[in-house]
């Protein structure tokens, strides 16, 4: 398993990820159990990986989201199936692989319940963050 697929402990936690990465771990997402299923039947059981359950954020290769949220649109799958993202954390060299507009269409709502002064305090840091580290700006 590649160094970059581990579980992300922290809310600023983000992908990393390089040429080296082939895989392209790259877009933070929390899995779902559709998702999980949905992978398994691909051959990729993360549900064997410890700890790994519903709500488990997550380093997805990219390849493999696209893949699910294709999946959506065709009908194949549901809505549910498809891992929220975490644009914040989510790697710009997502983009390589997914539309800007997929990742936006399922992105989590990190500002829920808060203040507008919460808000603007989150947005700040993303905007910080998302320029030191290369992810993706909303």
């Amino acid at each position: 398993m590649s160094a970059t697929s581990m579980k992300r402990n922290k809310r600023e936690a983000r992908p990393t990820t390089d040429p080296t990465d082939v895989g392209n771990h790259s877009v933070a997402g929390v899995m779902t159990s559709e998702f999980l299923k949905f992978s398994a039947d691909r051959g990729n059981d993360l549900r064997a990986v410890p700890g790994m359950k519903q709500g488990t954020e997550w380093c997805l290769c990219a390849t493999r989201w696209k893949e699910v949220h294709d999946a959506y649109k065709r009908g194949e799958v549901t809505r549910d199936t498809v891992p929220p993202v975490d644009l914040a954390a989510t790697h710009e060299r997502a983009l390589n692989t997914v539309a800007m507009n997929d990742l936006r269409g399922f992105a989590l709502l990190d500002t829920e319940g808060s203040t507008k002064e919460e808000e603007d305090q989150y947005k700040g840091r993303r905007r910080r963050i998302g320029t030191m580290t290369g992810t993706v700006q909303t």
